[in-house]
């Protein structure tokens, strides 16, 4: 795929791991159609290095490793402006409603990156957004340490939560 220019807050980052979601799945036989129009480029769950910065990026340079968020808002809906991004009323994704992270290159603006330390594997690094999402289902239940969990079904995000607990799993 040709590499598009970037805009001057935007960041051009080299993929070096994609992850395959549970949505991508469902991408593959259809369900997302029309958001996802052949041909398309699938992967929301990624990380890679910078290769190029506009001139209004700030807090980023060339070669960090970084993780990307794929959720794309508005910036002025009452979600957005609450801080709420992931509730923006005109909510996007990368890989679902624009070409996303089984590529070479993806241009973002910088305040979709995280920075990742050099110690951390891009291939675990990749894994952010889903580990972001039983992080955040937990915080939301006031779970505490020692607490029991009864998760319904195993895949993905029922496995990361997991990882912040001790759940019961009911298949």
């Amino acid at each position: 795929m040709p590499v598009r220019e970037i805009q001057p807050g935007e960041v051009l980052v080299r993929i070096e791991y994609a992850s395959i979601c549970g949505s991508d799945m469902h991408i593959f036989t259809g369900d997302f159609h029309p958001r996802t129009p052949v041909p398309f480029i699938p992967g929301h769950e990624m990380a890679g290095f910078i290769e190029k910065t506009g001139n209004r990026v700030k807090n980023f340079v060339k070669g960090e490793k970084v993780a990307i968020d794929p959720i794309i808002w508005c910036g002025s809906c009452p979600a957005c402006i609450e801080g709420h991004f992931p509730a923006c009323t005109s909510l996007k994704l990368i890989g679902i409603d624009e070409d996303g992270g089984f590529c070479e290159y993806v241009a973002v603006p910088e305040s979709m990156l995280y920075k990742v330390p050099e110690h951390l594997s891009s291939k675990y690094a990749a894994l952010v957004e889903i580990y972001s999402i039983g992080f955040h289902a937990n915080k939301r239940a006031g779970v505490k340490s020692g607490d029991t969990l009864a998760i319904w079904g195993a895949v993905r995000v029922g496995q990361v939560t997991k990882s912040f607990n001790t759940p019961i799993y009911l298949n």
